[in-house]
């Protein structure tokens, strides 16, 4: 299973164009990007405030553990993008992703399950058959 580079555009274009292609060729070393920056999601009724690690229905707090709430942030902070089980298991768990599947499932469904009995209106994780799992929803 591959790694996620996630590259940002501040750089000029060649730059950026070099760094795609060293990370292609294997010669650029990947920096882990930590979660826990305390950063604060806000979706239509979902609010998700990573520095407190509590998840809101409504201003309603819902209980998550360690790995429903980081699977759950993981996915809201890239909202519209498709992640296969082994990306969140190695995103959320740090460790190889290949035996992690379904541990995933078992935590996406628990997501699903509070985020219904907190009163959410809307299904905030699609299942995408034979590629994984998005977060949809709009930020407000």
């Amino acid at each position: 299973m591959g790694k996620i580079a996630i590259i940002t555009f501040d750089d000029s274009e060649d730059i950026a164009m070099e760094r795609i292609c060293s990370i292609l060729v294997g010669e650029e070393q990947f920096e882990e990007v930590k979660l826990g920056q305390g950063f604060v999601l806000t979706f239509s009724e979902l609010k998700i405030n990573e520095k407190e690690k509590n998840v809101y229905i409504r201003e309603k707090p819902i209980h998550f553990s360690y790995y429903e709430f980081y699977t759950l942030y993981f996915l809201a902070k890239h909202s519209g993008w498709v992640f296969s089980k082994e990306q969140i298991y190695e995103a959320v768990w740090k460790e190889a992703g290949e035996h992690g599947g379904s541990a995933v499932t078992n935590v996406i469904g628990q997501i699903r399950k509070k985020l219904r009995e907190g009163g959410a209106k809307q299904e905030y994780i699609q299942t995408i058959i034979n590629h994984g799992y998005k977060f949809i929803g709009e930020e407000g």
